[in-house]
């Protein structure tokens, strides 16, 4: 049940969201670094990971425990495996093993 107001449940959906995206960007970059460098973007990408998470917890705090990639009809509109370079959500808040469902799949 999700509790709450509608436009800030979804603003914090959103929100994670763009996280996860950015997460995945940052990641592809940083894999391509060296050094000093590469470390001190490593330690910026875990603070940002963790704070996604937190974010993550306050959303299912509301009562949000379902996949972020859902459409009004409730079906999928991402998968989980399908992210660029074999890139997946740095964070889930669903309590449905939608990930573990598609890797047995392949």
């Amino acid at each position: 049940m999700i509790m709450g107001n509608e436009e800030e449940l979804e603003a914090l959906k959103n929100r994670v969201k763009a996280g996860n995206l950015k997460l995945n960007l940052a990641w592809q970059q940083i894999r391509e670094m060296n050094g000093e460098e590469r470390e001190r973007q490593l330690d910026r990408w875990n603070e940002a990971q963790e704070k996604l998470h937190y974010l993550n917890l306050e959303l299912k705090a509301k009562g949000y425990c379902d996949c972020l990639y859902r459409n009004g009809k409730g079906e999928k509109t991402k998968r989980c495996l399908d992210e660029p370079n074999g890139w997946w959500c740095q964070v889930c808040s669903s309590d449905s093993p939608y990930w573990e469902t598609e890797l047995m799949s392949l």
